[in-house]
């Protein structure tokens, strides 16, 4: 074959084009950008790129160099090509690409949770390279041996340390259930308007927050990477005494907490479904030292790992910063982008987007400040009525004889009291 000219086999298809056709596609053609890289020796390992001479046996090591890729922002697993070029190539070539076709599918399928991946072969001047596209992960993507232990999910992320590029294991567990706590007034809103509001980070409270959000950059790389944003949070603490304290004041309605307890796989689908680009991190919890002095070169450790090679996911780490002193939150943010922006807006409309929810979907289960009167027990069930939820509350009975609905949904409902004891509060001690 004459040099220059490619033969792509994607493995769904067999795709012919020169390299100075222009492609249609953007998929195609930051594919056609990695193979130009490559004829030209010029293409360089990165957080998003790694070049294998072939597939090393030790499959589960390359599952995290796959998950650390998708959490990165997605990239390519390349094989076939050395990072040093020999007279100026790159390609080196494998022997089998349809046994590394089967062995990567395998790796998808026993190694990893929330990525998706799809290989394509090249015929380079008659040597053979499989160009391994990974796809940003939609929230988070995990490593995990599910035959052996599925339990043990690990969230890789690949950050450039000096000259190596090195995968860091970010959040241990996995979650499929999360919980939200509100005021019941902001709970009746909820259901009434069927959406959940996103804020933008400027409106935090906390300034250690916003810090990262309201800053100026200046940097390689920033342009368009610190796009307007809007975010809302949730826990994996099930039994937050402080969320309930700090949810429960003033009067009437807003003086009374809510827990819900949500399906983070069906929040996610729904979250999906608004439009905009969702992003979904565990908070990293630091000193307040650290994050004042972080953006310091020459005075934080971490500067390099978060401000060179700039980009939207290096932006949103820093946007779940938080100080130790709240680590008890064990909290997760989710972040809605949209997905065409320049400027961030300055008018009224930019502090908050309100996405639209099914709740009877996601939520599992609700707690409830058991210090509710019946009047506003009843307010919540016509609200939970409204989106198509029935609430049952074990050992209680609604006033009022309302109906309920048809293609309701039953989902528990428990009277809860954060500071309860079992047993008698009177003891006696001999």
């Amino acid at each position: 074959m004459a040099n220059g000219t490619i033969l792509i086999l994607n493995f769904v298809g067999d795709i012919l084009f020169n390299k100075r056709n222009t492609l249609k596609t953007d998929m195609m053609k930051d594919i056609n950008e990695i193979v130009s890289a490559l004829l030209d020796g010029t293409l360089q390992e990165s957080e998003t790129i790694e070049l294998k001479r072939t597939l090393p046996h030790d499959l589960p090591n390359i599952a995290k160099t796959i998950v650390g890729i998708a959490n990165s922002g997605g990239g390519y697993l390349i094989l076939g090509a050395i990072e040093q070029p020999r007279d100026g190539r790159m390609i080196v070539g494998v022997d089998n690409a349809a046994a590394i076709q089967r062995r990567l599918t395998q790796i998808l399928s026993e190694y990893t949770i929330g990525v998706i991946g799809t290989p394509y072969l090249y015929t380079i001047d008659s040597k053979r390279v499989v160009v391994f596209r990974i796809e940003e992960a939609e929230s988070v993507a995990y490593y995990s041996r599910r035959q052996t232990s599925p339990a043990r999910l690990i969230a890789y992320t690949r950050n450039r340390i000096g000259s190596r590029i090195k995968e860091e294991a970010e959040e241990k567990k996995y979650y499929a259930t999360v919980y939200k706590y509100m005021t019941i007034e902001a709970f009746l809103i909820s259901l009434y308007t069927k959406t959940w509001r996103f804020f933008e980070p400027s409106k935090w409270n906390d300034k250690y927050e916003q810090r990262f959000y309201c800053a100026n950059y200046q940097i390689d790389g920033a342009k368009n990477a610190t796009p307007q944003l809007f975010a809302t949070c949730v826990t994996r603490e099930k039994n937050s005494e402080a969320a309930w304290k700090v949810y429960s004041h003033g009067q009437g309605l807003g003086s009374h907490c809510v827990q819900l307890e949500l399906n983070i796989d069906k929040l996610r689908g729904e979250l999906r479904n608004s439009g905009l680009t969702i992003a979904e991190k565990p908070v990293e919890y630091k000193d307040e030292k650290y994050i004042l002095d972080l953006h310091i070169e020459g005075k934080s450790k971490d500067y390099t790992k978060y401000f060179t090679s700039f980009s939207v996911v290096k932006f949103l780490k820093l946007l779940t910063l938080k100080r130790e002193a709240y680590n008890y939150e064990q909290e997760v943010r989710l972040f809605a982008i949209p997905k065409d922006y320049s400027e961030r807006s300055k008018g009224n409309n930019s502090l908050y987007k309100d996405l639209a929810i099914d709740w009877s979907k996601v939520i599992r289960k609700v707690r409830i400040d058991k210090a509710c009167t019946d009047a506003e027990l009843i307010s919540v069930q016509q609200a939970c009525f409204s989106v198509g939820i029935n609430p049952v509350v074990n050992g209680y009975n609604f006033i009022g004889g309302i109906l309920k609905p048809v293609n309701c949904v039953d989902i528990e409902f428990e009277r809860f009291d954060i500071d309860a004891m079992p047993g008698s509060s009177r003891i006696t001690i001999k």
